[in-house]
């Protein structure tokens, strides 16, 4: 039988959230979420990368963190 476990896979300091909802306040963008991704890897390993977005996909894991809407 198998069982599903919840574990928070995304945190975000209360500190990195102001600066997000900030950004998103000034620069005017409601609607919009933290995406974090990989950017691809190569001899140094895997890079990651954020960008502000609305474009959201099936394959989207959404996550509410101290306010701030992310996805990964």
């Amino acid at each position: 039988m198998l069982q599903e476990i919840n574990t928070q896979l995304f945190t975000l300091t209360p500190a990195a959230s102001e600066a997000v909802r900030n950004i998103l306040t000034e620069r005017n963008l409601e609607g919009y979420a933290l995406r974090v991704y990989v950017a691809g890897g190569g001899c140094c390993g895997v890079n990651f990368g954020m960008a502000l977005e609305t474009n959201f996909r099936d394959v989207d894991t959404t996550f509410e963190a101290n306010g701030v809407k992310a996805v990964v």
